[in-house]
């Protein structure tokens, strides 16, 4: 990379520069003369603001190859060196390239200075973050407080109740219309196994109908199975890129904007990668994450809750990466009722909890310790 200066872009790249409106590699052709663009932008690094010329381009390829889209930054050959890391930053006033050196934290610093240099800021807790942290320390003084129902998504209406909110789908925030909120419980154990792996769900989100599949009911009859236990025809898994064992896949087109939800090669439902980040970034202006201790008391299950981290600045080009490498995915949960008519607890795009905070461009703790997402159960 340093000899030539020229760097593939990948999935997560070429979705960031088509959300851009500057670069859109699916609508170019072969060569730089061929559609490609060129844009002079600047580049932060330890030298100091540069002003580079930057090619986004598809190299002439074989008949039999696509072309894979490159970036071509002119400067860093003079300035880069082995081991620095090269940021690319959307931004309301455009694109901006950043050259970070040294160790993980220096480059955290050095990706919050140069945000700071370019007055983009970085996030501060809001008035309404406030309100929030103050609400849940009442609710950790309580200590163990008695669950409200029961099952995996209790710990979230129990933390709810007692913030006096009432449980929704909506697409709109929890808390006062501007802060999303996701409990979870917290395993005693540390690095409990496969605690990680376990899934948070972000948007629910009804996909474009197609191959013949017009709703619920349909989409169950046509894909699902029988449920012995539950007497009933049910499609419940998740989705990821690879296929699961019920032969379901994602195929995710960046250039096109699609995201095709296929079995067994064929298509069955459809988003358009745009609508589906526009709801995630509805539902996540903010979101706070909240790490829950849980105990069985005389049978019931009881919760602490002990700490709370803020993050804002949802990531969709992280999520998009996610996506591809297996770490976040698509949930069908529906079933046909006993009167023929089709029921589904929505179209749930949801990730791993070891990505979780990865997902969000900021972060800061409200109160509690620590926890790796290795813990979260």
């Amino acid at each position: 990379m340093l000899e030539k200066s020229i760097i593939d872009a990948g999935q997560s790249i070429q979705f960031l520069l088509r959300r851009s409106g500057l670069v859109d590699f699916g609508a170019m052709g072969r060569g730089k003369d061929e559609g490609g663009v060129e844009l002079k932008l600047p580049l932060l690094a330890s030298t100091g603001i540069h002003d580079d010329v930057v090619s986004f381009y598809r190299p002439k390829a074989k008949a039999d190859r696509a072309g894979d889209p490159r970036i071509w930054p002119r400067a860093i050959r003079r300035i880069a060196s082995a081991g620095d890391l090269l940021v690319l930053f959307s931004t309301v006033r455009g694109l901006v390239l950043a050259l970070l050196g040294g160790d993980h934290a220096a480059l955290v610093r050095s990706a919050r200075n140069a945000a700071a240099r370019l007055g983009l800021g970085v996030a501060n807790v809001s008035s309404a973050a406030t309100l929030l942290r103050d609400k849940a320390l009442v609710i950790r003084e309580k200590q163990w407080i008695p669950a409200r129902g029961h099952g995996p998504r209790c710990v979230g209406e129990t933390f709810e109740y007692e913030m006096g909110l009432t449980p929704n789908s909506y697409s709109r925030p929890d808390f006062l219309g501007e802060i999303e909120i996701k409990a979870s419980r917290v395993s005693s154990r540390a690095g409990a196994r496969g605690a990680g792996q376990k899934l948070q769900t972000l948007v629910s989100l009804i996909p474009e109908w197609e191959g013949g599949v017009r709703n619920s009911r349909e989409l169950v009859e046509q894909y699902g199975y029988y449920d012995r236990k539950r007497e009933r025809r049910a499609l419940y898994c998740s989705i990821f890129s690879k296929p699961n064992p019920l032969g379901w896949s994602l195929d995710i087109n960046i250039t096109g904007g699609q995201i095709a939800v296929v079995h067994k090669k064929a298509l069955v439902l459809n988003y358009s990668i745009e609508r589906l980040v526009r709801a995630l970034e509805a539902k996540h202006p903010a979101t706070v994450f909240v790490n829950a201790r849980a105990r069985r008391q005389s049978g019931q299950e009881h919760f602490h809750y002990f700490a709370a981290t803020y993050c804002e600045g949802f990531n969709a080009a992280r999520f998009i990466d996610e996506l591809v490498a297996g770490n976040a995915c698509l949930d069908l949960t529906a079933h046909i009722k006993p009167d023929g008519s089709g029921r589904d607890h929505g179209y749930l795009w949801r990730a791993k909890r070891s990505v979780l905070l990865d997902l969000f461009l900021y972060r800061r703790s409200l109160f509690g310790e620590d926890v790796s997402p290795s813990a979260i159960s």
